[in-house]
């Protein structure tokens, strides 16, 4: 077979296997991955160990970052935790280079002979082990394709071309770390190019100098890929992808140098055992060298990165709004704290209802009034998820009877909440689409809702009893009234008929809000009488 046409069929297996592998094994640990890596984050050094076994498990540093996305949206784990996850993942990352280091052909073979004889013997009829079998798939191909690699180079070494090209590289090593960087950016994984120079060094294909080189590029490149691939979005989401860049730049910043200086000084100073090992071997330490040291100084100088995250990529306004203040994960081991912390963040919740309305009130040109009342909506909802989270949690870690009322009625009432929230969001996009948001029967139904809200917030975060039943007497049924309201605007033949629809719907919003802010104050005063008994 032509070397050449070996050699990209060794890469199309290579790159397919690890595409599959990466996909099989988050099927295999996505069920209890989450709850996993929350329970096990208690500390610093449990965080970075954590986040080399998450390394481990995708056996790709951007697949790590798109995880811990998902672990900071959902409120399992807090932003400095997450860092750290980030931060120690590319280690893990490093098990599967080492694979490259040792004849892997031959393993390959058997792992695809296991493959055939699991599906003679019909032993992927349940869902368990046909995902194992489909990692086992592509750990199979992934190993033959590299086996073919190293294969093809030995035969590859003699070409005249190849030769050639080896020879221009070598003139420096800034075009190996070039090659480095944009391999790197296609394949969106350090691991697999360094994984592709260990082979190729195997070969006879490429000196050692320049496969070094390669590493160090790839793992810049890599870094850059994960922030190239996050560019539309905000916040601490992006954040994180920059603070994975970061910590593989400063391992390449740290040992760069170095190896710049003295090529020679990465294999008789930091590997003096190097005459014992092979060339793969040294190759693969030194790209787990890379991963510690940018893992390492990142950790140290956190605070100092942290600050330069804020700078380069600046909280977005919701997150602004509505950051958790008082509900931490470690809280929802004690109930009677959890209760009391989850209330703090539901009465900030109650008090900024009224902000939703500033929109459209009469001559309002407060600050809130010019924040959009998505962003604002956004912000208020995922704070009400994360009190959701928080709860269930609690309730988790609590099985006493008293406690798990309490929580269900707390849990009920952040239900109410999150509905009125939505009510409000929503009455409020159908009046901005009317031509005068603020005048007539609109800016009626804006200001006495207004004033009921405040009497909301005031009647429920300060115990008042008296206001709470004035509050309930306001918002009892109104349906007569708002009957006649709608019956006067279908009557009216003056105006555009899209606006008069506008408004028409907007009273049934208005009136299941006055609905849902008694419901709320029922709720409260039930969650009091639990609470106290």
């Amino acid at each position: 077979m032509n070397q050449t046409t070996l050699t990209l069929a060794g890469l199309g297996l290579f790159f397919t296997g690890l595409h599959h592998l990466a996909a099989s094994m988050q099927v295999l640990s996505a069920g209890k991955m989450r709850a996993f890596l929350s329970k096990i984050t208690a500390n610093p050094l449990s965080c970075a160990s954590t986040g080399s076994l998450l390394g481990i498990i995708t056996q790709s540093s951007t697949a790590s970052v798109y995880v811990c996305m998902g672990l900071l949206n959902s409120g399992a784990l807090a932003f400095n935790c997450v860092l750290l996850l980030v931060c120690w993942s590319s280690v893990g990352t490093s098990l599967l280079v080492f694979l490259a280091a040792v004849d892997v052909q031959l393993a390959g073979i058997y792992v695809m002979g296991l493959v055939g004889i699991a599906h003679l013997f019909n032993a992927v009829d349940n869902i368990g082990s046909k995902h194992i079998i489909a990692f086992l798939f592509s750990f199979g191909i992934l190993l033959l394709g590299l086996g073919m690699i190293k294969e093809a180079g030995i035969g590859l070494s003699e070409s005249e071309s190849v030769k050639a090209f080896i020879g221009f590289a070598s003139e420096a090593s800034a075009i190996g770390f070039a090659i480095g960087i944009i391999v790197a950016l296609i394949t969106r994984s350090s691991a697999s190019v360094s994984m592709l120079a260990i082979t190729l060094t195997i070969s006879g294909v490429l000196p050692f100098h320049d496969a070094v080189a390669i590493v160090f590029g790839a793992s810049a490149g890599s870094g850059l890929s994960v922030v190239l691939a996050t560019s539309r979005m905000h916040g601490k989401i992006r954040q994180l992808a920059i603070y994975q860049s970061l910590v593989k730049l400063l391992g390449v910043t740290v040992l760069l140098p170095l190896f710049w200086l003295d090529q020679d000084w990465i294999k008789t100073t930091l590997f003096p055992f190097y005459n014992d090992i092979s060339v793969g071997t040294l190759i693969a330490l030194i790209y787990l060298s890379l991963q510690l040291t940018g893992a390492i100084t990142a950790s140290l100088i956190q605070n100092q990165l942290l600050s330069l995250l804020d700078w380069l990529c600046p909280p977005t306004l919701d997150e602004k709004l509505f950051t958790p203040l008082y509900i931490y994960p470690e809280a929802s081991a004690d109930a009677d704290m959890a209760i009391i912390l989850a209330t703090k963040e539901q009465d900030r919740l109650l008090i900024a209802l009224p902000e939703y309305l500033e929109t459209i009130r009469l001559e309002t040109e407060t600050t809130i009034a010019k924040i959009p009342i998505d962003i604002r909506h956004s912000a208020a909802c995922h704070l009400g998820n994360k009190i959701r989270s928080f709860m269930e949690e609690t309730a988790l870690h609590n099985d006493s009877e008293t406690a798990i009322e309490r929580i269900f009625a707390l849990q009920s009432l952040n239900e109410a909440i999150m509905s009125l929230q939505n009510s409000l969001a929503s009455f409020v996009e159908t009046l901005q689409a009317t031509k005068n948001p603020d005048s007539g029967w609109t800016a009626s139904m804006t200001e006495g809702l207004h004033l009921v809200l405040i009497m909301l917030a005031e009647a429920l975060t300060k115990d008042g009893n008296e206001d709470r039943e004035l509050l309930l007497t306001l918002t009892s049924d109104r349906g007569k009234l708002m009957d006649k309201i709608r019956d006067s605007m279908l009557s009216e033949k003056s105006g555009d008929l899209t606006e008069r629809q506008a408004l028409f719907v907007s009273t049934g919003i208005f009136e299941r809000i006055i609905w849902l802010v008694r419901q709320i104050a029922l709720s409260k005063s039930s969650l009091n009488t639990v609470t106290s008994n």
